[in-house]
């Protein structure tokens, strides 16, 4: 039906609004990635923490990922997204002005500690139909996606020419306006605030045994995964055998523009019924990335990135909404706030282990392929079982 596409005032008002907050957390977070090290180098020769200055954010933000989804289903969605978002504006300032390791460290674990992923995700569910709920996620997954390719285009150039603290005041206030707009533009919903919704251990635990949702929060992992050891590794070190850092562009622009077209295509096929043919596809886009990454070529290049962000790029809308409808209703938040666990425990795998292989990228290729492999089989398959 016609109508089933359409959106109402409000849900557009939280579409706008929920995709800005974590775009412009995105674009923040990935300004730093390619420079983060460097700026590091600035307080400390100690490369262990460098290390965890750049992999603490994934590691909290899996951490506080179960208790935030929980929180959002007893005191409100909105109330905390909009402490999320201070969380992280208060850490980019603190990173902003530090010289020192240790509270930069600290100052990234509080950007981590903003995880808002879960109820951005749980909010969505909330205010939209499950026909239009793909397009939705699919309309929120779209700028957090472009923010982050540009993000890391961006930040070596800016950095050069600001200084990297710059990047984070940049960050900061980037934030700060996306936290206005939520707080004018959505409107709280007062049915999650019932003090008597109290969310037990054990049903949580029960949540994360589900095999259903077990499944889908392996395939949050492995895409997750795929994303910081490809994006944030793997092709700016290819890339640099054939292009200087600063015209990664040329890989970035076609990878973005290709993936977000067939994730919009994908999103609207899966509304329509065929969310099991687009979950396979997606993962087996993935694997195939893995495989021509091994190839020698500029242009080979560029064909694995599309392949690898366009199967990237269908599995965020596609999982999210899986995920909120395999979910008990009453525990939408805390079944979304496991899911987006995962997924940061896959970014921060995704980054120690492939930096581990860094100088031995084909090998952990055949990892990410047998990796597309197990999403293909299990992910897919538990995507189907909700058909």
């Amino acid at each position: 039906m016609v109508t089933a596409a359409v959106f109402t005032t409000h849900q557009k008002h939280a579409i706008i609004s929920l995709s800005m907050a974590l775009a412009l957390r995105m674009f923040g977070v990935s300004l730093f990635l390619p420079v983060l090290s460097i700026y590091a180098q600035e307080f400390t020769n100690n490369g262990h923490l460098i290390g965890v200055a750049l992999g603490v954010y994934g590691l909290v933000q899996a951490v506080f990922q179960v208790p935030v989804g929980m929180m959002s289903d007893r005191i409100g969605r909105k109330r905390v997204i909009l402490i999320g978002l201070f969380i992280f504006i208060l850490g980019s300032i603190l990173a902003a002005v530090t010289t020192n390791i240790l509270v930069l460290i600290l100052a990234r674990a509080m950007q981590g500690a903003g995880a808002i992923s879960g109820a951005v995700y749980a909010y969505i569910a909330d205010v939209i139909e499950r026909d239009k709920r793909s397009r939705a996620m699919a309309l929120i997954g779209m700028p957090f996606g472009i923010a982050f390719s540009i993000g890391i285009v961006l930040g070596p150039m800016l950095g050069h020419w600001w200084g990297i603290p710059a990047l984070f005041w940049l960050c900061a206030g980037l934030v700060t306006i996306s936290a206005t707009y939520v707080y004018f533009a959505i409107e709280e919903r007062t049915a999650l605030m019932n003090v008597e919704s109290k969310i037990s251990i054990s049903e949580v635990f029960s949540a994360l045994r589900q095999p259903g949702l077990f499944k889908l929060n392996l395939g949050g992992f492995i895409t997750n995964f795929y994303q910081t050891s490809i994006l944030g590794l793997f092709l700016p070190s290819l890339a640099q055998n054939y292009v200087a850092l600063n015209q990664f562009w040329k890989i970035m622009v076609p990878m973005v523009a290709i993936g977000t077209v067939v994730m919009l295509w994908s999103a609207k096929k899966t509304d329509s019924g065929r969310s099991y043919a687009m979950a396979k596809l997606a993962f087996i886009l993935l694997s195939a990335s893995a495989v021509v990454l091994m190839l020698p070529g500029f242009p080979l290049l560029i064909i694995g990135a599309i392949l690898f962000f366009t199967g990237f790029s269908m599995t965020q809308p596609l999982l999210s909404t899986a995920v909120t409808m395999a979910a008990n209703q009453r525990l939408v938040g805390t079944t979304s706030g496991l899911y987006n666990m995962s997924q940061f425990i896959g970014t921060f795998f995704g980054g120690a282990i492939g930096g581990f292989f860094l100088h031995n990228i084909p090998v952990f290729l055949v990892i990410l392929f047998l990796l597309g492999m197990l999403g293909v089989f299990t992910v897919a398959g538990a995507i189907k079982q909700l058909r």
